[in-house]
């Protein structure tokens, strides 16, 4: 039977499918009820009634009634879909078309940013660098202090790109990173590439570390704590983990 959910999947539906079926079709599903500390064997019994033989202490020890469990996991499938849709997306230009500067004189400007530029916005502080970044993250339409566009490959972007949580357009990198977690940079990478369902979330860490080195004036081996890398070392990994790990086409 084939385990496929589809979106805004009805509780009853998921009830029925086998969990052996579930498991085998969504890693995610495993990796969840593993989570809560629950032992998921691969049966062919429906998730429902599977759900239902859970014995009560279980139940009690992973936080979650059935009800929740149930729902928790047709969201999960749903968003990994989701994920799995817009993954491919790719923007091949984004133009900025001018509205009014600080002093709401006209900006007779039109400004065209094209896949694989790298593009550096300089000028004194309170020039308006970080208000030009915002009307592009929120693909302005006229409707920020400044009144300027923003064009997604010459068209007007659809109103669910502009406000879908998921599929940021911008990944904005702080100029201060301070970590929180005392992981080596192998970890730390694997952990965001298993959060963003990566097929193979070890080779993609050594993607994203290689990557890294190649940015950076003094190299760092995955051994390293996150901790103890400098503010180079740090910036060259986040920005090598936004590039090819973040679901945003632009950094």
């Amino acid at each position: 039977m084939n385990a496929a959910i589809p979106t805004r999947t009805a509780a009853a539906q998921l009830a029925r499918i086998p969990l052996d079926a579930l498991l085998a079709e969504h890693a995610c599903v495993a990796d969840f009820i593993a989570s809560l500390g629950l032992a998921a064997a691969p049966a062919p019994v429906p998730l429902g009634t599977w759900l239902a033989r859970l014995p009560d202490e279980a139940v009690f020890d992973a936080g979650m009634e059935r009800d929740q469990m149930l729902a928790h996991i047709g969201r999960l499938i749903d968003e990994v879909a989701a994920m799995a849709r817009h993954a491919g997306e790719r923007v091949a230009s984004l133009t900025l078309m001018g509205g009014r500067d600080k002093s709401g004189r006209p900006e007779n400007v039109e400004l065209t940013l094209r896949a694989g530029e790298i593009v550096c916005i300089v000028g004194p502080t309170g020039s308006g660098k970080s208000r030009l970044l915002a009307d592009i993250e929120c693909l302005a339409q006229a409707d920020t202090p400044t009144g300027r566009r923003v064009l997604v490959d010459g068209a007007l972007p659809a109103e669910d790109r502009r406000y879908a949580l998921d599929r940021k357009l911008v990944a904005q990198l702080s100029q201060n990173m301070n970590f929180v977690v005392d992981l080596t940079v192998r970890e730390f990478i694997d952990m965001h590439a298993r959060c963003r369902m990566v097929a193979d979330p070890e080779a993609m860490a050594e993607q994203v570390i290689a990557c890294a080195n190649d940015l950076t004036g003094e190299k760092f081996a995955p051994e390293v704590s996150v901790t103890q890398l400098s503010g180079g070392q740090t910036r060259a990994l986040m920005i090598a983990d936004a590039a090819l790990l973040s679901a945003s086409p632009v950094v």
